[in-house]
């Protein structure tokens, strides 16, 4: 009898998960619930549920479905708490860096919300003294990351709304989120494990609370430079843009220490990654940047000119975003004196309108009277 109530529930299971009407999926994963603490039960047939649960991430979109899944998990992870953790970890691995490749960021988001919220369930209800989750739990907080990195790919707010709660509510549990600061700075400074810092920086300012920055600035800089910076490949703008929590933070000497030489090197070195990224970044430093503009500015009016049109388009949206920074009218009309002179032949002229007006625009970008009397005289005597 009890074998044949295990058959029954687990019979033709990934066939009966993905077809049944929504109307009947509470029953089928009731019914597997219910057969969890058979004798029956083994690895393989762990490993089975955890890979039919991994197929319902496209597949069930009304809540209701995706509560009996979340209820699942955490049967699973009750009554076979090691083996769950060990085949669900594959589960993630194959959705990453199989599943999710290739798919158009809109939907990698919308699965990897779910995921996230997967992977942070079981992190809630583990129990930390198993040698399983003592071995697994860097790879569950890195897989995490990872899903949460993707989530940022997409401008949907009911997505940010989700990602959010979902990580807010874990940390709401202190040890569990002292637990993954620590974990996380065992982790190489890749972008997904800088912007989970980032994460948990916000987190801990809803209680007006700033220990990690004020521990780990100078730590939390490097995995920045690391992952953003110097990296090898050009980080998403979402990316640099999460990094907000830091760079507001950081003072004008923090930023020359930690930041500043990378960046530098970064726009010569390789600027096909550091173009649009150089300007998000300046754009979110709360205090003045003219003493930089003069020498970053230069670097970014050669690329104005850059045969290709990224290149010239990033340089613009940088430019205009680092002059709105600048308060010394000395370093503005130097470089609006600079971009003159590109469009006028010292310096290389232009000669396409399309690329003259773009220029413009960072001119008028600039606020008050004294820019607008600069695009005059220059307008005036030139043309």
């Amino acid at each position: 009898m009890v074998d044949e109530q295990l058959s029954g529930a687990l019979r033709d299971l990934p066939g009966r998960v993905l077809n049944v009407p929504v109307e009947e999926r509470e029953l089928v994963f009731r019914n597997v619930s219910s057969v969890l603490r058979n004798p029956g039960i083994n690895s393989t047939i762990i490993r089975g549920i955890c890979k039919v649960i991994g197929t319902t991430i496209t597949k069930y979109k009304d809540l209701a479905s995706q509560r009996v899944v979340r209820d699942l998990i955490v049967d699973l992870t009750t009554i076979h708490h090691d083996l769950t953790i060990e085949h669900m970890l594959n589960v993630f691995k194959t959705l990453l860096f199989k599943e999710f490749a290739g798919v158009s960021p809109q939907k990698s988001s919308k699965s990897a919300v779910i995921a996230l919220g997967w992977i942070s369930l079981i992190q809630k209800i583990a129990d930390r003294d198993s040698n399983i989750f003592k071995t697994e739990k860097k790879k569950l907080i890195e897989y995490q990351s990872l899903f949460y990195q993707i989530t940022l790919l997409s401008s949907n707010q009911r997505i940010t709304d989700a990602r959010t709660k979902i990580m807010y509510e874990l940390w709401d549990n202190t040890s569990i989120f002292y637990e993954t600061l620590d974990i996380i700075f065992q982790i190489e400074a890749t972008s997904n494990v800088t912007i989970m810092i980032m994460v948990m920086i916000q987190f801990e300012s809803k209680s007006n609370k700033t220990f990690i920055l004020q521990k780990y600035t100078e730590k939390i800089s490097e995995y920045f430079v690391k992952s953003m910076v110097s990296c090898k490949y050009k980080p998403d703008r979402s990316f640099i843009a999460a990094c907000r929590p830091l760079l507001e933070s950081l003072t004008e000497k923090e930023f020359d220490s930690y930041i500043y030489p990378a960046l530098q090197r970064a726009i010569l070195r390789s600027p096909e990654n550091t173009l649009e990224s150089i300007g998000l970044t300046f754009n979110m430093l709360n205090f003045d940047c003219s003493r930089y503009a003069q020498k970053i500015g230069k670097v970014l009016i050669k690329n104005l000119y850059s045969k290709g049109d990224i290149a010239r388009r990033e340089s613009l949206e940088s430019l205009k975003l680092i002059s709105t920074k600048c308060s010394d009218w000395v370093i503005v009309k130097d470089l609006l004196s600079h971009i003159f002179s590109v469009l006028n032949g010292s310096d290389g002229k232009i000669n396409v309108i399309e690329y003259r007006l773009n220029i413009l625009q960072v001119v008028y970008k600039r606020k008050g009277v004294g820019s607008a009397e600069f695009i005059i005289y220059h307008l005036w005597n030139n043309h």
